[in-house]
């Protein structure tokens, strides 16, 4: 898990946005790239804060930043827990994501994450090799919720039954998995869940057994796939812009408990920083302009 720290946030995503905008401009790009999400990263759908918008993506990320640290001052936050919810029910083709409700998913993560305090997104991963025998390649839409105000083991309860009633998405993998973190290291894992999709992942599988390098002993291999990622390619990365359509960021994070004001001023404050941002981009195209 590599974290981005807000200013590598702002960074990967303006690179996004002019990697998708170059290829637009290609031959191939011209086939795949709708007029409707060339709209998408315009500066007036940042308003709306839809999810594929750039303006939108980072103003929310510094939103939800600064009203946590706010929260972790007042209300002395100190321990947290990174959950991750990743299942083979919710994997599936690329022309089949693009028609998925994530309303879906939210309503299944909500009954294993009540009783806390936490704030959640829905994210996609991008699988473009086989990772079963029925998918070619694969979207994998899944939750991080960063949950506080609730002991260790209330947390391991509701994540071992969410492993025995889902079924993983790469065999050998458990679909459901925390990890605890300190307030510092906690923050820097808001832009982390927050971003968008920027890389893209494959997978092999591993041999069936292990031998042990220094005693020749032989194990049995539990993990049966390993897997790498690398910076999404243009195309895909048009493709998962495809598949996140019109959802907007509001329809994406998710709350429970304190987790719900925190999402409701997130918001109001992304959108404020949202209009400083445009603002601030117009001043200086008509200085330009002369």
């Amino acid at each position: 898990m590599r974290i981005l720290s807000l200013g590598e946030f702002k960074k990967a995503h303006r690179e996004l946005d002019a990697k998708l905008r170059k290829f637009a401009g290609t031959k191939r790009g011209r086939k795949l790239v709708t007029d409707a999400l060339v709209d998408d990263w315009s500066r007036g759908q940042a308003f709306g804060l839809n999810a594929n918008n750039v303006l939108a993506r980072i103003a929310f990320a510094e939103a939800a930043t600064e009203i946590l640290e706010r929260e972790c001052r007042e209300d002395g936050l100190s321990d947290f827990y990174f959950v991750t919810l990743v299942s083979s029910d919710f994997a599936m083709s690329p022309i089949a994501a693009r028609l998925f409700d994530v309303q879906e998913l939210i309503d299944v993560s909500r009954g294993y994450l009540a009783g806390h305090d936490y704030l959640a997104v829905v994210e996609v991963a991008y699988y473009g090799n086989r990772v079963s025998e029925k998918l070619e390649q694969a979207i994998s839409w899944h939750v991080h919720a960063l949950v506080w105000n609730a002991s260790e083991a209330r947390v391991d309860q509701r994540l071992a039954e969410f492993n025995r009633e889902h079924a993983p998405f790469l065999p050998g993998a458990a679909p459901g998995l925390k990890r605890k973190f300190k307030r510092k290291a906690a923050l820097a894992r808001v832009a982390y869940m927050l971003k968008s999709p920027l890389d893209e992942y494959r997978v092999w599988p591993n041999a069936a057994e292990r031998i042990d390098p220094v005693t020749g002993e032989i194990f049995e291999n539990r993990r049966k796939f390993h897997q790498r990622k690398r910076p999404l390619r243009s195309g895909a990365a048009a493709m998962l812009s495809a598949v996140m359509g019109d959802w907007t960021i509001p329809d994406l994070v998710f709350a429970g408990g304190k987790g719900r004001a925190m999402r409701r001023e997130s918001l109001a404050l992304a959108r404020r920083k949202v209009s400083a941002a445009v603002a601030k981009i117009e001043k200086r195209i008509r200085r330009r302009l002369g």
